[in-house]
């Protein structure tokens, strides 16, 4: 789903603008998708759950049986569920985890990195993601739910 994932810089970025209201062509070739705690019970309604065998792993949303083909994406790029499940929403962005340590102790850290070839993300229309100075937007417009 990620084809370019590249960290968010407030400097570097500070130019982007967040348009939300696309389609879900970016999801279309996923057969499942991660499912986190929260959402477990509403993805639970609408989606056959996947576990797996080794210890901490995420359990998965099936959306589809096909290789390469999402059975919830229409081909012009409608979802076709009630529920989203979050991965696929939060799209182009994704938390990544940098912890120093390569066998995962210590301190986890963690960067905010987005799809630099998504749809979302491109010309100037739409949300800016920072201020005019680079600093982090508090509110979105026009809905200030954020």
């Amino acid at each position: 789903m990620f084809k370019n994932p590249v960290v968010l810089d407030r400097k570097a970025h500070r130019g982007l603008h967040l348009s939300p209201n696309q389609p879900y062509h970016h999801a279309a070739h996923l057969m499942a998708t991660p499912v986190v705690a929260g959402e477990a019970a509403l993805v639970a309604r609408e989606y056959v759950l996947v576990f797996g065998k080794q210890p901490g792993t995420l359990p998965l949303a099936l959306l589809g049986l096909e290789k390469g083909k999402n059975a919830y994406v229409r081909p012009s790029g409608q979802w076709q569920a009630r529920y989203i499940p979050a991965h696929i929403r939060r799209y182009p962005f994704v938390l990544a985890d940098r912890t120093a340590a390569p066998n995962g102790e210590g301190e986890r850290n963690f960067v905010l990195m987005f799809d630099r070839d998504a749809p979302h993300l491109k010309g100037d229309q739409g949300m800016p993601l920072f201020t005019e100075a680079g600093e982090r937007r508090r509110r979105c417009r026009p809905c200030s739910r954020c």
